[in-house]
């Protein structure tokens, strides 16, 4: 399990979309931890579960 402090969690929360975290090992970049867009949805239509009677 990775664990992380409270900091670390606070940081990467506040982060918008597209915005990205550099992890860093010995002040070399290793990875980037990047906020992706949320996905919107389209209204669900009422009946749309329905399946259609023969």
């Amino acid at each position: 399990m990775t664990r992380i402090t409270l900091t670390e969690a606070e940081l990467i929360a506040k982060l918008q979309p597209g915005e990205e975290v550099q992890i860093c090992q010995d002040d070399r970049p290793i990875a980037r931890l990047t906020i992706e867009p949320r996905k919107t949805r389209k209204p669900r239509q009422p009946g749309s579960s329905i399946e259609m009677m023969k």
